[in-house]
């Protein structure tokens, strides 16, 4: 089936489920969480069988455009249903347009609580992120901000205005490598997490710090984290009319790499264990220095001494170390190695935020 009949489907969907919204709890649930209709797509799936079938069937569509948009399937006696009903939608899009929803049931309502609708010709959910309204494509230059699902993109979006940068999300999967190699061939700089602050949520920064260094375009970026209260996610914090502080959340992002450094040094000092206060450095350092942009490398070490109660000296003697072993071994005969200095292991200072509004550049807090 052509591509183009299928994104038609979905393009009249779209349009249904929108003009559905109004009046319904969806709508109200969007009022109470202080989230604009017009950040995302959204729409309400109707809670009839095939309200959604029927209309589009109206309007000159074939069940077997229908099926293959992931609008309407086969129900258990056999009759043609709605995918969707009784929702909230969210419409994901591709750089063409329309391709899939993601939707939301009721507070109380049966199933779980988002659902997507099926892989088909146009869309896999594990290639294509949901983004905010504010472009079907994203400027090259926006700064990408991770979040766990669609109320988090809309929740950065309302509270990013002037700021340029844009939410993602992967809509209920996990961060897959075609996620992240799509996100790398878009944008050359720098990307940013958001994720709740309670332990699974920085547990969730971890793997995506590992995921994303690991992919062929990592190219040693700046990786960044938007630190938020334990146990909230950004759409907590717009729902209590906190979008001011998520704002400056955003603004004044840190890099992503100290958040591991303390994840993994949680427990570890040197008043109370030295030896293994040195070893942890050791294995911080050869993990993840290569991986850190040359930028943030001066205040991680700082960082890193802090943590772990070492003098900055003894960190900066662990990165000269790894750096001499990281070199090249050359053979006798060839020209001698350059001699590794203490400036290797002292880069600039780390530059202002990434998140500067389009107007006039933040004040970066220090941690």
């Amino acid at each position: 089936m052509e591509h183009t009949h299928i994104r038609a489907a979905i393009v009249a969907a779209e349009d249904f489920y929108h003009d559905q919204l109004s009046g319904s709890w969806a709508a109200n649930m969007l009022t109470d969480r202080r989230l604009p209709a017009t950040v995302l797509r959204f729409g309400y799936a109707p809670a009839g069988w095939s309200t959604t079938t029927d209309h589009l069937r109206a309007q000159g569509f074939e069940m077997a455009t229908l099926q293959a948009a992931g609008i309407s399937r086969r129900s258990s006696v056999g009759t043609w249903i709605d995918a969707l009903r009784d929702r909230l939608t969210v419409t994901i899009t591709d750089a063409a347009g329309p391709v899939a929803f993601t939707a939301r049931r009721a507070e109380g309502g049966e199933g779980p609580k988002w659902i997507n609708t099926a892989t088909t010709a146009l869309w896999q959910k594990n290639t294509t992120l949901l983004t905010d309204a504010r472009g079907i494509e994203p400027s090259p230059s926006a700064l990408p901000i991770l979040c766990e699902g669609a109320a988090d993109v809309a929740a950065i979006a309302t509270a990013s205005e002037r700021i340029h940068c844009y939410a993602a999300s992967p809509c209920g999967t996990g961060l897959t490598d075609e996620h992240i190699d799509q996100l790398y061939a878009r944008h050359r700089g720098p990307v940013a997490v958001a994720f709740d602050g309670d332990e699974p949520g920085r547990q969730a920064s971890l793997h995506a710090w590992e995921r994303l260094t690991e992919r062929p375009g990592f190219g040693g970026r700046q990786l960044l984290v938007v630190e938020l209260p334990p146990g909230q996610d950004p759409a907590d914090l717009v729902q209590v009319g906190r979008g001011g502080d998520l704002r400056r959340r955003l603004v004044t992002a840190r890099p992503l790499a100290e958040l591991v450094a303390e994840i993994r040094t949680a427990g570890i000092h040197a008043s109370d264990h030295a030896v293994r206060a040195v070893a942890a450095a050791q294995h911080l350092i050869a993990t993840d220095w290569d991986r850190l942009h040359t930028s943030t490398r001066q205040h991680y070490v700082d960082h890193l001494a802090q943590r772990l109660g070492l003098d900055r000296p003894a960190v900066q003697q662990i990165v000269i170390d790894h750096i001499a072993n990281s070199a090249p071994k050359l053979s006798p005969d060839g020209p001698s190695p350059r001699a590794t200095s203490p400036r290797d292991a002292t880069p600039r200072a780390r530059p202002p935020s990434y998140y500067a509004p389009t107007t006039t550049a933040p004040r970066v807090l220090r941690h």
